[in-house]
């Protein structure tokens, strides 16, 4: 099971579309404790889910605060707290990728070369795994256009990307739905 780190923004984005659990079945999803902690204020919508999630292991908690080289690079300071430890904990777990929406994050993913997705792509690469129907990744697709805040050229980067482009995301679990 690939180990999939996801930052605040991504994980309400999923769990408002109703993909947060199955994301969680078929990745061993983590975030830093700065990420549970943003996500379990009360109040906050999932902020149970997310607790409950944590508690019943089926999200990993590690700390992603301190760099593996005990400084943290320059490029971290332009980052909130959550984007950052999310990036500083990818080099110390080796996870597979991120989910990360934050526009500066994923401009730090790409300069710094590190494979990752937003939640607009999970529905996707959830359909391409056959873990969910045709019409069901149509309409998380269609939710988070509405509750995101992506840019045409993201939604338009969404809506066109090829198949053969995600497959490194995918789950390594397979289900016929």
């Amino acid at each position: 099971m690939k180990t999939v780190l996801v930052d605040a923004s991504s994980a309400i984005l999923l769990y408002k579309v109703d993909l947060f659990e199955i994301m969680s079945q078929v990745y061993r999803l983590a975030m830093t404790a700065t990420v549970l902690k943003e996500l379990t204020v009360s109040g906050r919508s999932g902020a149970t889910v997310f607790d409950q999630a944590y508690r019943s292991g089926a999200v990993q908690v590690i700390d992603g605060h301190d760099h593996p080289c005990g400084v943290e690079p320059a490029w971290a300071s332009r980052l909130d707290e959550g984007e950052r430890d999310t990036l500083l904990a990818f080099e110390k777990i080796r996870a597979a990728f991120i989910i990360i929406d934050d526009r500066r994050g994923v401009q730090c993913c790409n300069s710094r070369k590190v494979p990752h997705i937003n939640a607009l792509l999970c529905p996707r690469t959830l359909y391409a795994a056959g873990l969910i129907s045709q019409e069901r990744c149509r309409q998380a697709v269609d939710q988070l256009i509405v509750i995101g805040r992506y840019s045409s050229f993201v939604i338009e980067y969404a809506r066109q990307c090829a198949f053969d482009r995600l497959r490194a995301f995918e789950p390594a679990v397979k289900f016929i739905h």
